[in-house]
């Protein structure tokens, strides 16, 4: 009898004789498998670490790195890096993609410098935005906040994705 368990399985043999004895055997089936760090998404410029569970030896593609069992990677493109590891004399390969998401743009304008407050609208791929400094606004976060600073200040906008992603824009009121 052949079996193939995906997991680690526990079977009870019994086994009888033309004379009529029987006997029962167990036997477990131990599977071990290669486990590789699930596809992700970065932002351009960060990086991540992809760690593969132990094996006798590791052979990556995608990257130039020797026998080891994690890599640092930074891609600037989303890039699929493959391992190929021998286990119990089996040879496993896993693929993990690493999706690399843009910096969004983030722009910043403002309405005439001559009628206070000063309109400042933000605009980009960002879904989130965020100013600094607080003084002289009605709010911090938002695409659109009123500005009548007491003196001349510059403001930042922060942008961030979804993804986490982020990117700024300054402007003087």
């Amino acid at each position: 009898v052949e079996v193939e368990p995906a997991f680690t399985t526990t079977y009870n043999v019994l086994g009888t004789a033309s004379t009529g004895c029987s006997s029962t055997e167990t036997v477990v089936v131990t599977v071990r498998s290669l486990t590789l760090t699930p596809s992700s998404t970065i932002c351009i410029g960060e990086s991540i670490t992809l760690s593969a569970s132990p094996a006798e030896s590791y052979i990556w593609t995608g990257v130039d790195a020797g026998n080891v069992s994690s890599i640092s990677v930074t891609p600037d493109i989303t890039t699929t890096y493959g391992l190929t590891g021998h286990l119990y004399g089996c040879e496993i390969s896993l693929n993990s993609t690493v999706t690399v998401a843009p910096s969004p743009g983030v722009f910043v304008s403002r309405s005439s410098l001559e009628q206070l407050p000063v309109v400042l609208t933000a605009s980009g791929m960002s879904t989130n935005y965020n100013w600094q400094p607080s003084e002289g606004l009605n709010a911090t976060t938002g695409d659109v906040v009123l500005a009548d600073p007491e003196v001349s200040t510059t403001y930042t906008v922060l942008g961030t994705t979804d993804q986490g992603c982020s990117n700024q824009a300054t402007i003087i009121v």
